[in-house]
């Protein structure tokens, strides 16, 4: 039977699970054994579901982040793969309401760091180049052997989802239950996207010239295509995810111009991803759960490699 715990999500519990969290609350002085009893509790528990409501988490979060860096260490010391998460858009409002989400990577022992990628104001949103941005900045920190791109209005659903990183790109996030927890259709790759960093740099990373909310994520999945790779997905029932109401999805917008940027990407994909990428950091602030970035991107790199000015024509004429 399920159990509701403390940060109102429910987990299937484990037969010899002795040791509950309203008793350990009770020893908060002692930071330590409270510890101790989130290494046996954040273990994989399978299925689990979120009320998707902000919560008066700060009691509980207290002990978790206090002296703690944006970096996440496993709570129990074990061999385990490195990985990042590369969050974008991400409202402080959003950062509480997906806190409890973070549990499951705590429970998959993972090390791991989040990324926030904001923009200024003065331009038009570009998610692609965004993640060009949180990936370049993150391996300048850490040499990480997995990155995640992670829509933030995404909660996992399941932990059997390993936040790990396979020998080909995945596609993480196949089961939403925006869409009734199946793919709107076969080559969607929406979501929550992970690869290794040599992957990225094959498929020259993310386009930079999808302005409010076009085909990135269509894009990418031509990419990974067209560089010989093939694309792994979990389960159905463990890649779910609920999404939140917060964020827009336009995984079905179509346009002149979207369909005038997918007959050139054949193209234009080697000269157009993270080795034309342009942007001018302007600020890094490390907080407990997260670093979050802020970026200039009408920025250009006078070093990128020169497109097919075919494609720039045909955005001149719309």
């Amino acid at each position: 039977m399920p159990k509701q715990n403390g940060n109102a999500c429910l987990f299937w519990t484990r037969p010899d699970f002795k040791v509950l969290l309203e008793e350990a609350m009770k020893m908060e002085q002692h930071r330590g054994l409270l510890l101790s009893f989130l290494a046996v509790q954040l273990l994989l528990m399978g299925a689990f579901h979120q009320s998707h409501h902000l919560h008066d988490l700060t009691s509980f979060l207290r002990l978790l982040i206090q002296d703690r860096s944006p970096l996440q260490e496993p709570l129990t010391r074990m061999s385990t793969p490195t990985s990042a998460r590369s969050t974008l858009w991400m409202s402080v409002r959003m950062i509480c309401q997906t806190a409890p989400s973070s549990h499951p990577t705590s429970r998959q022992q993972l090390h791991y760091a989040i990324y926030v990628v904001n923009q200024v104001n003065n331009t038009a949103f570009n998610r692609g180049k965004l993640r060009n941005v949180g990936f370049r900045e993150a391996m300048q920190e850490e040499n990480w052997d997995c990155v995640f791109f992670h829509d933030v209005n995404l909660l996992p659903e399941d932990d059997r989802n390993i936040y790990t990183c396979d020998i080909f790109p995945a596609h993480v996030s196949v089961a939403i239950n925006k869409f009734n927890y199946k793919l709107p259709y076969q080559g969607y790759l929406g979501g929550v996207f992970a690869l290794r960093p040599i992957h990225y740099l094959r498929i020259n990373g993310f386009s930079n010239v999808y302005w409010n909310w076009d085909d990135e994520d269509d894009n990418i999945a031509t990419r990974v295509k067209l560089s010989g790779m093939l694309l792994s997905r979990p389960h159905l029932l463990f890649g779910r995810y609920h999404m939140l109401e917060e964020g827009q999805d336009h995984s079905q917008k179509q346009s002149v111009w979207r369909l005038g940027l997918r007959a050139w990407i054949h193209q234009r994909w080697r000269h157009d991803g993270i080795n034309s990428l342009g942007y001018r950091l302007l600020s890094k602030e490390r907080h407990p759960l997260y670093t979050n970035l802020t970026v200039d991107i009408n920025f250009q790199n006078p070093e990128a490699p020169v497109p097919n000015r075919g494609i720039w024509r045909l955005r001149e004429s719309f």
